[in-house]
This record gives C-alpha cells, structure tokens and sequence, in this order.
C-alpha cells in the first residue's frame, strides 16, 4: 500500500471506565484494517493499544462519586489517537492524570506492571508528554509498519485480532514464564 503525503489519523474518546480498554481496541482493529496494516503489526500495535488505555483506566480511572446507587457521577475522560505515517503507526493515549508512567521491576509474584515492559518490547519508542499545562499526561508509542515476512496478511476487520509477531509471542512466553502463570490467550485476548 502507498502511503498518501498526509498521514492517516483517528481519534476517539472515552469515559475511564474498565470497557474503554475493549472499546479502544476495537476501534484500533477497524482502524488498522482500513489503513491496511498488516496482521503482524496490527496485532502488536493492538497490544500497545489495550495496555496504555488499560493503564489511563487503572491510574487515571473513575473519579470517587457520593452519588447513590444506579446514579451517574462525575467521569473522567481519556482518548485514543491513532497515526499512521509512512514508517511506523503513533499510539497515543491521553488520560487526566499528571503523574507519568513508572517501568518496575518484573518480580515473579507480582500481579501487575508488566505493561509498560510489553510496549517497551513492541514499540520502535515510547514516552510521555505533557500537552496541557496544568492536567493530564499523554503516554505514546512508535510501532514499525515494516511487514514481518512471516504475516504480510491484512489484518481483516471481522478477525479477533490474535495475530501478534514472533517477537510479541517470545516476550509473552518469556514473561509468563518468569512471573505468575497467567494463560497467554487471555493477555493477548484481553
């Protein structure tokens, strides 16, 4: 596929809420399959993706209501940019939270903060900004859009997108392998 001059961009909101990880990733599927990414990269990038909106959720979620039962209270926001340029695909997510994102230490009982290692491992590059002065933070990451030889499939919008490369599959592996069991289905199905 030719890459016209502009890039390609999508954006979409999203109260921080658990759902908005799903809602994200299903939004970024259909994006990677109109920009004809191929299956390989669509699959990391959408593991990128479920992972910085996962962490606006967990760091940045809800805020605490006093409202009743069945009332709806305030809600914070957080969204999604998608890029594509000719070399690589930017992920972007932005929350309200101004403190940046921490990369721990693996420990083998540990039950969280493997995230960051999985997007430091599937990205080109990552990082964060602060594009507002006085609140939120956005997390991004780079991700090649060099077609692994293995998958140069397209990456259809019907598919559940459990397509990642050799390198995400090794990382996975590795990382289960060396913390608490969790099935690799469910990480890559989340």
């Amino acid at each position: 596929m030719v890459i016209r001059s502009s890039p390609f961009h999508s954006r979409l909101e999203l109260a921080s809420q658990p759902s908005a990880v799903r809602w994200a990733r299903l939004h970024a599927q259909d994006v990677f399959a109109a920009w004809e990414v191929p299956a390989g990269v669509a699959g990391d990038a959408l593991l990128v993706v479920s992972e910085l909106v996962a962490n606006a959720v967990r760091h940045a979620g809800p805020l605490p209501t006093s409202t009743g039962p069945g009332v709806a209270g305030p809600v914070r926001a957080c969204a999604l940019f998608l890029q594509r340029m000719p070399d690589h695909l930017l992920i972007c997510v932005y929350d309200q939270d101004r403190r940046p994102p921490v990369l721990r230490e693996l420990s083998e009982d540990g039950e969280s903060g493997r995230s960051l290692h999985l997007v430091e491992e599937l990205a080109a590059a990552w990082g964060y900004a602060y594009p507002n002065p006085s609140v939120g933070k956005a997390v991004w990451a780079r991700v090649a859009t060099v077609a692994d030889s293995a998958a140069p499939q397209v990456l259809k919008p019907s598919s559940l997108a459990r397509r990642v490369s050799p390198r995400a599959r090794g990382w996975l592996s590795r990382c289960s392998a060396v913390t608490a069991p969790v099935p690799v289905r469910a990480v890559v199905g989340a």
